[in-house]
């Protein structure tokens, strides 16, 4: 069995916490070591290490610069062959989950992965999937796709290769980091679903759109455009909004039909 290193990072959301804890703590593979990076969590949020269970290998409470400097500074602490960023109150789908992944990665040669996730209401309901299969790089450069960061895993060989996530990156960061990684091989695709995840986070909020756009100003920050030309590239982002907004549009209707 391969050690996975599990980087949770957390901010004023001690039952979240609780919650990812006692997701680990029942999972049936045991090899992996848990880095918990905290915000400087205040108030009732206030974290008690020796109170966690599983003990986390590493655990650290201090100011940072968000959600990505945090998993910057986790995945710098990570020893296991492959690491995962499993936030502060999402969960694994079953308890073998960890086991199964860890099977899957035993017999690939890739270096990345990724499965998908099943959004949970505040209820604690399934309101439906998330699921990047199947997976181009073009559907992820032109934010037509969304890879879930809680799904995915990454060799550490390749995580010290791409670098950092940008903190500068807004919400992205999470998408252009794993474009890089996106560029550098294929990844191994798990069909089924591996994380439960909490809705309501910080990505969720925006507007049609704002992922292509982000793409877009990576593509044109790194002169890398996909379709060879920055014209080309800009041809296609007006296709995929304009699918987005269409998108959207219905799924309005369909609510309101819902709710008739």
């Amino acid at each position: 069995m391969t050690r996975v290193s599990i980087v949770t990072v957390v901010l004023n959301d001690l039952p979240g916490l609780r919650r990812t804890a006692k997701s680990l703590a029942s999972q049936t593979h045991a090899d992996f070591d848990w880095i918990v990076i905290d915000g400087a969590s205040t108030g009732g949020h206030h974290i008690d290490e020796d109170s966690l269970i599983p003990p986390p290998a590493f655990f650290v409470s201090e100011p940072d610069a968000g959600i990505y400097d945090a998993m910057n500074k986790g995945s710098q602490r990570a020893t296991g062959a492959w690491i995962q960023f499993l936030n502060a109150g999402d969960t694994y789908c079953e308890e073998s989950t960890l086991i199964r992944v860890n099977e899957q990665l035993d017999r690939t040669d890739r270096k990345w992965a990724f499965g998908a996730v099943r959004n949970i209401d505040e209820s604690g309901r399934a309101k439906g999937f998330q699921s990047a299969s199947p997976f181009t790089v073009a559907g992820l450069a032109f934010g037509n796709l969304t890879v879930p960061h809680q799904a995915t895993f990454m060799s550490s060989d390749l995580v010290r290769r791409i670098g950092r996530f940008r903190t500068d990156a807004g919400t992205a960061a999470d998408q252009e980091f794993i474009l890089r990684a996106a560029r550098l091989g294929e990844p191994e695709e798990i069909i089924w679903p591996l994380v439960d995840f909490r809705l309501g986070g910080a990505g969720m909020g925006h507007g049609v759109g704002h992922l292509t756009r982000s793409m877009h100003r990576f593509r044109r920050e790194s002169r890398q455009w996909q379709s060879g030309s920055r014209i080309t590239d800009s041809i296609v982002d007006g296709y995929v909004l304009g699918k987005r907004w269409i998108e959207s549009v219905e799924e309005r209707i369909l609510r309101r039909s819902g709710n008739a």
